[in-house]
């Protein structure tokens, strides 16, 4: 317990240092499906907390620099800032959010349909609710796969215990005999 307490206050240490951070985040986007369960998240508040600001009249740069602190990832939140000063210049938001290629094509696309139809932000919490779903899917996925596994390791680990026990009741016999 002890060395596993060291472990999770030096890895949170580690992941203090800025540098550090932004490897760390860009090697969790690169994992084979906890990167896109992570970029789907990370997709999900930002459409949700930027389609809310833009509903409530928000400009669109303000509403990026304040929806940008939503996001936990540093590499996605770099992106959006990247992304902010694009627009700010007049680039689009779906074109520039897709330079690094880190957000879903079917999001960036909505928001491209929500940009030339006018209504951005219906199109955000639009986005935001598809990847609600998906977040909630892919994650049931997983614990259907994880109980199995968990239910197989505690198998063995009551099958350990119980032979341990009939070894030491047979090692008493031998000994009485």
């Amino acid at each position: 317990i002890g060395l596993t307490l060291i472990a999770v206050l030096w890895f949170r240490n580690m992941l203090a240092d800025p540098p550090r951070r932004l490897a760390w985040d860009k090697r969790v986007l690169g994992m084979r499906w906890v990167g896109d369960l992570v970029a789907k998240i990370e997709t999900a508040r930002l459409s949700r907390t930027l389609g809310t600001l833009l509903t409530n009249g928000v400009p669109l740069l303000s509403a990026l620099s304040i929806a940008r602190n939503v996001i936990g990832n540093t590499v996605m939140k770099q992106d959006v800032q990247d992304t902010a000063r694009e627009v700010k210049t007049g680039g689009g938001l779906a074109r520039n959010l897709d330079r690094e290629g880190r957000f879903p094509r079917l999001a960036l696309q909505m928001i491209s349909v929500g940009e030339e139809t006018g209504k951005l932000d219906e199109m955000l919490m639009k986005v935001s609710d598809t990847y609600d779903q998906e977040v909630r899917n892919t994650i049931d996925r997983l614990l259907s796969v994880f109980t199995p596994v968990v239910t197989l390791l505690l198998a063995v680990m009551i099958g350990t215990i119980v032979l341990s026990v009939l070894m030491a009741i047979l090692s008493i016999n031998e000994l009485v005999a």
